[in-house]
This record gives structure tokens, sequence and C-alpha cells, in this order.
């Protein structure tokens, strides 16, 4: 059975580095931490958020483009659907959006893979309202909370392997950006657990 390792940009222990490691899909999130990123670190599937100020920032660095993570990663996922971030995204206000600041940054996401000659996919529409009804987000909800990418990935990732592989999530801290429900995304991913669909570290 394969082993699958889907990596959140938490802490890590040595242990769970050499796991990763000896993963046969890894999968990893926008900008990892220092403490993520050394000589062997192999990357499969690099999410990138595809609307959010980070990955804004990322794509006009240098210093990450040409670092290990997206150097090595080979091929790129998008989480949101332009569809989606049309819809239901916080928009720029006008001073970000004079300065360059975009809801939607599919494209030049898509561009930098195409520079890179990585593939790179973007989830559908369907996917992301199906994980909203899976976190009892409905109504005017839907533009205040929103699924984090990984989240996102981690439905994906289990639709596609779960019947033939290991998947084990390492560095899933539940924390960060105010707009995602973490309580009911911990409660998502710990009943998977329970069901012995995945294994979180």
């Amino acid at each position: 059975m394969d082993e699958i390792a889907i990596v959140g940009n938490g802490e890590l222990k040595q242990a769970d580095l050499t796991a990763i490691e000896q993963a046969n899909l890894i999968v990893r999130f926008n900008s990892p931490p220092p403490s993520h990123i050394y000589a062997a670190a192999k990357t499969d599937i690099l999410v990138l958020s595809n609307s959010s100020k980070q990955t804004s920032q990322l794509l006009g660095c240098s210093q990450y483009i040409k670092g290990p993570i997206f150097r090595q990663a080979k091929s790129l996922m998008l989480p949101y659907h332009p569809q989606i971030i049309a819809k239901y995204m916080p928009k720029p206000n006008p001073l970000s959006w004079l300065k360059g600041r975009r809801a939607d940054l599919t494209q030049q996401c898509k561009d930098l893979a195409s520079q890179h000659q990585k593939p790179c996919t973007t989830l559908s529409a369907e996917a992301y309202q199906k994980a909203c009804q899976s976190l009892q987000i409905e109504g005017m909800g839907l533009r205040s909370r929103f699924p984090s990418s990984g989240l996102l990935a981690v439905r994906h990732i289990v639709d596609l392997h779960a019947k033939r592989s290991n998947i084990r999530l390492f560095g899933f801290g539940f924390q960060g950006w105010k707009r995602h429900d973490w309580s009911r995304e911990r409660a998502y991913i710990e009943n998977l657990a329970a069901n012995q669909v995945l294994n979180l570290n």
C-alpha cells in the first residue's frame, strides 16, 4: 500500500521528517517554515492558495521561486476555483487593488507553473461546495467562513487515494487565518481519523 504524507506548516518532530521522506507522495502548502526545508526535502504536490495575500507576495519573490520547496515540487494544486473566488472570497480594498493586489491569482499561478514546466490543477467549484457542506457553512456564512486549502487538499487526496493508500497528516495545527473555521475543520479531520480513513500525526 502506498504511503501519502500531507504536510501542514505546523511543528514537526524528527521522526515525522523521516516518515515524510519515506512516503510515495508528499503534499506541502504555500511556504513551509524553515524547519521543514532541508536538502532532501521532497514535494510531489505543492498547494498554492490562489486567493491569498501571502501567495501574492510569494509569486513575486525570487528567493521563494528559486528555493527548494517550489523548485523541487513536481506539480502545483490550486484549491480555489475562480468561480468560487468571484462569488465568495473577500475583495481587496481600493488601495490594495491599486497596488496590484488581486483576489484571484489563478492565472498568475498557472503562468508560473507553465514557466517552470510544472503541471497545475485547480480543484472544482463542486469540491469547494461539498467542503462547505461538510463544515456546515451555509447561507451568509459562505461569505465570512472559508474552508482552508489544507482541508480542501485533504478531501481531494482522500477522494482519490483512500481506498488504496495509507494517508498520514503531519504538522496540522488548525490555526491561522481567522476566516477559516478551525474548530470544525479539526472535528472533521479527527472524524476521518476515528474512521480510519487517514492517520493524524
